[in-house]
């Protein structure tokens, strides 16, 4: 199960680099139609989770692809970290 520190880590970022408030980084949330994460921003938020994690995760093209909601980001990042 996916930590609390990493789960705080992640939901700054998304309110971040997607300019919303945290409150609304639910795990329920799509990054596109619910926060209006466009391409760019995509790309920006993982190279940020990322560097976040000193690189020792990689996230690929075709993963992003499947990432709709905070929780899809939340485990994939999980299943990288472990």
């Amino acid at each position: 199960m996916i930590s609390e520190e990493i789960i705080k880590i992640l939901k700054r970022l998304i309110a971040e680099k997607l300019d919303v408030d945290i409150l609304d980084v639910i795990p329920q949330a799509e990054l596109v139609s619910d926060l209006g994460a466009d391409s760019l921003e995509m790309i920006n938020l993982f190279a940020s989770i990322e560097e976040e994690f000193d690189n020792d995760i990689e996230i690929f093209d075709d993963e992003i692809e499947e990432i709709i909601t905070v929780q899809d980001l939340f485990d994939l990042v999980e299943k990288k970290i472990s």
